[in-house]
C-alpha cells in the first residue's frame, strides 16, 4: 500500500539522493562488513 511521499521517496531513492527538509544527501552503499561496523557503533548491536 502506498501512502502520500511515497512516490517521491521510491525516487529519491532510486536517484541516490535524498532531500530532507531542504538539506540534500548522497546515499551511499557500505561494503557488508563497513555496515556491520556502523551499525554497531550506532545502535550496539
Amino acid at each position: 500500500m502506498r501512502t502520500p511521499g511515497t512516490e517521491s521517496a521510491l525516487q529519491e531513492l532510486e536517484a541516490a539522493e535524498l532531500d530532507w527538509y531542504g538539506e540534500k544527501f548522497t546515499l551511499r552503499r557500505l561494503a557488508p562488513e563497513r555496515a556491520a561496523r556502523v551499525r554497531h557503533e550506532l545502535f550496539g548491536c
